[in-house]
């Protein structure tokens, strides 16, 4: 599952927003998205302003890649 998420990241630009995760189906809602952050669970990200979350791709890329590796133990 995840190797098909990191190869579709290849296409999208540097950083990604909120909206892009929950397209790729890592997140269901900007919701879970907020809670994930608050409890955190969520991948690394940086905070611009008081509403606007960017996802740089390459930290995303290695937060999906462990996520798999701890799938597989």
């Amino acid at each position: 599952m995840y190797s098909n998420l990191i190869n579709s990241l290849k296409e999208r630009p540097e950083f990604l927003r909120s909206r892009d995760l929950i397209e790729l189906g890592i997140y269901r809602s900007f919701s879970d998205i907020s809670h994930s952050i608050k409890r955190g669970f969520a991948p690394p990200h940086l905070r611009i302003g008081e509403r606007k979350i960017l996802y740089p791709k390459a930290s995303l890329v290695a937060w999906l890649e462990l996520k798999q590796t701890e799938k597989k133990e």
